[in-house]
Formats: structure tokens, sequence, C-alpha cells
């Protein structure tokens, strides 16, 4: 990978490439790293930010966000032939798309209300509901595998994990030392590993999906972030 500053790193389905943003050149890419040839590519870049999303079901598609129109909205990238359908408008900012495993939902942030909260949607955009409500700021969700729970990260004084179900209800609250960040779930919903900063240097953690058991599993001589699991 030739890029320097690499954000957004996310899985296919079926584990054989990545998508993830970068900035060359003064402009915001995304691109798309396949292993079984390791060949890189840019797929889509435009004014403003681009920002990688998650796979689609098929792996021809990604959702991604993008503020080619002004503030940043979800839009449907075709790998392909690189067409973009849009799925939000609003004089809010959308970012953080994630497609739950069926492939029938999108959870993602948006500030429409005033501040980040973490939204769902179909994924052709219709139905979209608000899922957080305490707190002023609450981004990075994930799924579980089975699609049956939403991990994501939320400010109450510092930043902490929470897991909630996909309707809003069973909220739980995961962390309590530091500030926690980007959590996503193991290929089997076990374990979440997720960023903190508890020792003094940010690193990768990882504890089971009730809470359990946390602990760092990166040096401290290196900081670490976005964990992301891979499919298999």
């Amino acid at each position: 990978v030739k890029g320097k500053v690499l954000m957004s790193p996310r899985w296919s389905k079926d584990g054989t490439k990545i998508v993830y943003s970068d900035e060359r050149n003064r402009q915001w890419g995304i691109y798309l790293l396949d292993f079984s040839t390791m060949n890189e590519r840019k797929v889509y870049s435009s004014k403003g930010t681009n920002i990688a999303g998650d796979f689609l079901r098929d792996g021809n598609e990604v959702v991604i966000s993008s503020s080619k129109d002004g503030t940043p909205d979800l839009y449907v990238l075709n790998l392909k032939n690189g067409n973009t359908v849009k799925l939000t408008s609003s004089f809010g900012i959308e970012v953080s798309p994630v497609v739950s495993p069926d492939g029938r939902s999108i959870a993602f942030v948006s500030d429409k209300g005033g501040s980040p909260q973490v939204y769902t949607m179909r994924a052709d955009g219709a139905d979209m509901k608000r899922l957080s409500f305490e707190g002023s700021y609450n981004t990075s969700p994930a799924w579980s595998p089975k699609g049956d729970k939403i991990v994501f990260a939320g400010r109450r004084g510092g930043n902490q994990i929470f897991i909630v179900n996909p309707d809003g209800s069973g909220l739980t609250q995961l962390t309590s030392q530091g500030n926690n960040e980007d959590p996503s779930f193991s290929p089997d919903g076990r374990y979440i590993p997720f960023v903190s900063d508890r020792d003094g240097v940010k690193g990768i953690y990882i504890m089971r999906a009730s809470g359990e058991s946390q602990q760092r599993i990166t040096p401290r001589t290196m900081k670490a972030y976005a964990p992301r699991w891979s499919p298999n």
C-alpha cells in the first residue's frame, strides 16, 4: 500500500479484499486492495472528502461517505464502474456506514439532530431511525455477526464503548477506564477489539462481548488504531 494517511479499512465479506481511504496529491480517494493479486487500485475520487465505508453482501458495491455535493452524505459506490447512488440527503453530516450481516440495514452516524448520533436505515436509504439518545457524541457503530447487537463509542465524560440491540433497547456500557473508541466484533461474535489510551498510549485492546477480560494486545511502544478482524 502506497499511502501515508490510510483511514477506515474494511474487509470484504469473503476476506479477499480491503477498501480504505487515503489522501494523495491533496485529494481524498477510496482504494481497493485485492489480496488474490496484491494489486491496489483507486475506485473513487471527487472533490471534497471521500471516506470508505462497508461492503454490501455481493462484494461489488461499497457504502461510502462523500462531501462531493456539500456536506458528507452516504452513497452506494459500484466498484466495477465507479457509479454512485445517493442514500441520504440532509443538512447534517452522515459518516461511518456499516452494513448488517444480512445486507438489509445500514448503521451510521449523523449529526442532523444537532449532535453526532447512531442511526439505522434500510440498505436503500429508507426507514431511517435514531438509535442512540444518551450523551452528546456517539460514533463508530459496528454490527455483531448475527446482526442482533450494535456496538459503538459514546462520550460520557470520556469516550466509552456501549452495546445495544438494533431497536435501541438494552443499552449497556462495556468500558469505564480511559478513552475507548472504534469497536468491532470478532467473526464469531465472542470478542470486541477496540482502541484505548487507558495506559497512556493508544493501542488495541480486546474484551469479551460482555465487557469482561479487557486486555491490551499491541505493544505499548506502538500506537495502533482502527482494529478490524478478518472474516476468515
